[in-house]
């Protein structure tokens, strides 16, 4: 980013909150992806899910930071006590969400909620399926980004819608009315998603 940022110090970085690390005046329009996971966990607490699994992506990756972040504030929010085993590290893939949740269920881990990213999700439904765990009977699950594949699976998915078409669109006309202008407040925009209720989280 900092050498893209030397070239192009007009860029707008997209689905990217950049960071103090850049050390250098940068603009970004990205979504409020703690603001997601709040809102995500906090509706599972709301069914009465009281054992919230955590699936987020790799530590270094800002995705992961910020569902943690949003993840922990629900829960103090719900008066939920906040359980390390039951945040996990995976890598964005449905395999990895997988091998997670086998895990949890190996070692007698208890867990009645699972919140993730929606492409994990699927592997979190396989996982279930194959221990023959319900959805939402025994566990809900709910996803982030609102992918097309959360109508698909059954029972279809709860998520968080995170408006592409909206981000594309804001970056263009940005970019479009600030081209070759030199800025002392560079844009710093994020988006607030929205949360869809459907049959894989429902109330105890």
């Amino acid at each position: 980013l900092k050498s893209l940022l030397d070239i192009a110090p007009d860029a707008i970085l997209l689905d990217n909150p950049g960071g103090p690390f850049i050390g250098k005046p940068f603009n970004s329009i990205s979504f409020d992806n703690a603001e997601a996971s709040f809102e995500a966990v906090k509706h599972l607490a709301g069914c009465g899910r009281k054992k919230i699994v955590l699936i987020k992506g790799v530590k270094e990756h800002y995705f992961s930071a910020e569902m943690e972040e949003g993840y922990r504030n629900a829960l103090a929010a719900s008066g939920i006590a906040f359980d390390p085993q039951l945040v996990l590290e995976g890598d964005f893939s449905s395999e990895s969400a997988y091998e997670k949740i086998n895990s949890l269920i190996k070692n007698n881990i208890g867990f009645d909620a699972v919140f993730t990213n929606d492409e994990m999700a699927c592997g979190v439904y396989r996982a279930l399926a194959q221990n023959n765990i319900s959805i939402p009977g025994d566990v809900a699950v709910c996803g982030c980004d609102g992918l097309p594949i959360s109508e698909q699976l059954t029972p279809r998915l709860s998520t968080v819608k995170l408006d592409y078409s909206q981000l594309g669109q804001l970056a263009v006309e940005w970019f479009l009315n600030n081209i070759g202008k030199r800025t002392s407040c560079p844009c710093r925009m994020k988006l607030f998603p929205k949360l869809i209720v459907r049959e894989s989280s429902s109330k105890n």
